[in-house]
């Protein structure tokens, strides 16, 4: 059943959300485990845990794609054509992610990841339906809705390649884990080619449906992670070759390389909002690039580090994937829950100090071993998450409040 009308239903991707955040919580725990048994510390308990596998799935396949699913079933499908996925389905899509969740804790990672790719080709479909027709008021598709939906087909495809080489040759020619980042990183490149102009204050002058160059470094970004988690050679370098010219061909589409030239402009938001997102993307690009940098680099470091793969994994999975929604994806829920982007609240950069800390420390782990560092930093990428999370939430909530109370009181008081 369908939603429709001028403001979002708010209630309709909770369930969706509390699964996120669940799965965001165990993901996160797990991980900061793993980080403390780097380190020596041992925590007996940690033995019984599923381990590694279970921290990027939760992460990727819990929290990330509940992030995703919610902006396709709900945020930007409403925002897009007035309405929301059925309930059916969302409890099919629920019913499948928490069965995709359980048989990986049993340890069924073939039969759990045919569940993911189930939904893969919900999201897909149902996006196709919305997304690639005119929205409710006559605008055409642009290249948005195209990577939009196209993200979802490649992980799919990714996901059903993955498990026939599991199925029939017993050792697939890529790991699943690195190659399903291909799952966020093509999302928020996709909602980036739409909303960072109008964030960060480059708005105005013809642009085309289409743009090509976006396009090309979503393409070039995606085809990197994939040729870097495959057991081919001179993968390294090839696949960071093409992340570093995607990043950069995205850095250049989006305005970003004019805003650090000329300044950031509010546009249509405050200029303190458009500073705010302008600092969060470019320091998401910057992991990102890292990232690239280091994938071309992992066959120098192995030399001196044991960990060079972590740091570029998690440049982009932490870096780039989480600034990105501390900068841009925060902001515009204040614009779906019916309040004005004019006035959003000052935003604080405390989240954004510990998140990036945390990962500057982690990196001076992974390179240089120094032991100590981890116990700093996985504490304080929990910390900075969860920060984020409750700041912009009791923000949201408090405004939305304000909002309904003024419009309440709009009816109930026509002469106000």
């Amino acid at each position: 059943m369908g939603a429709s009308g001028s403001s979002y239903p708010l209630g309709i991707g909770r369930p969706i959300m509390l699964s996120g955040m669940v799965t965001l919580i165990l993901g996160g725990f797990v991980g900061t485990l793993l980080m403390l048994k780097y380190q020596g510390i041992d925590i007996a308990f940690a033995e019984n845990l599923p381990g590694a596998g279970f921290h990027w799935f939760l992460m990727i396949y819990g929290f990330l794609l509940s992030l995703i699913s919610l902006e396709i079933f709900s945020l930007l499908s409403f925002e897009w054509s007035g309405r929301v996925a059925p309930t059916h389905y969302i409890a099919l899509y629920l019913a499948l992610f928490w069965g995709s969740v359980i048989l990986w804790i049993y340890g069924d990672v073939i039969a759990s990841l045919a569940l993911v790719s189930i939904n893969m080709a919900l999201l897909a479909a149902y996006g196709s339906s919305v997304f690639l027709r005119p929205s409710r008021f006559g605008l055409r598709p642009t290249q948005y809705n195209i990577l939009l939906v196209l993200t979802p087909v490649i992980t799919l495809l990714v996901l059903l390649l993955w498990i026939l080489q599991r199925v029939f040759m017993g050792s697939p020619i890529y790991e699943i884990g690195i190659a399903s980042l291909v799952l966020p990183l093509g999302a928020i490149l996709a909602v980036e080619s739409r909303d960072i102009q109008l964030l960060t204050g480059q708005v105005g002058g013809k642009r085309p449906p289409y743009r090509v160059m976006i396009m090309a470094g979503y393409v070039l970004v995606v085809i990197g992670v994939i040729i870097y988690s495959a057991k081919i050679p001179h993968k390294d370098v090839v696949g960071g070759l093409l992340v570093i010219i995607g990043s950069l061909l995205a850095f250049k589409d989006l305005g970003l390389l004019s805003s650090l030239r000329s300044g950031v402009r509010g546009g249509l938001v405050p200029i303190y909002i458009a500073r705010y997102s302008f600092v969060h993307i470019v320091t998401a690009f910057t992991w990102l690039l890292l990232g690239g940098v280091l994938f071309m680099l992992t066959p120098l470091l192995i030399e001196v580090s044991s960990l060079p793969r972590d740091l570029a994994i998690h440049a982009m999975a932490l870096g780039f994937i989480f600034n990105t929604i501390f900068g841009v994806d925060a902001v515009l829920m204040y614009s779906h829950a019916g309040i004005s982007l004019r006035k959003v609240p000052r935003p604080s950069y405390i989240p954004y100090l510990l998140f990036n800390t945390s990962l500057i420390l982690r990196a001076i782990y992974d390179l240089t071993g120094i032991q100590g560092v981890t116990v700093a930093s996985a504490p304080l990428t929990g910390l900075g998450i969860v920060v984020f999370f409750l700041m912009h939430n009791i923000r949201l909530s408090r405004l939305r409040r304000e909002v309904i109370a003024m419009r309440t009181g709009s009816v109930h008081n026509p002469g106000f």
